[in-house]
């Protein structure tokens, strides 16, 4: 989560260096943005599919008898 605000962060950041004249900046801050935003979804991906297959493994136990 914490990759997805420092994504926004230097989006807002980018976009002020724009507004401003500063598109050397700019453009730096809007590629860390898209970084910080590209790791943000591929963890975040990675924890739903983590939450997923645990609940379906501990709903397969329980339906199996396996777990109490």
């Amino acid at each position: 989560m914490i990759f997805g605000i420092i994504g926004i962060t230097k989006a807002n950041a980018a976009n002020k260096f724009y507004n401003e004249g500063f598109g050397e900046n700019g453009d730096m801050s809007n590629s860390s943005a898209r970084t910080m935003t590209i790791i943000a979804l591929v963890l975040g991906g990675i924890g739903f599919l983590l939450t997923v297959t645990g609940t379906t493994s501990m709903l397969i136990n329980q339906i199996a008898g396996l777990g109490n």
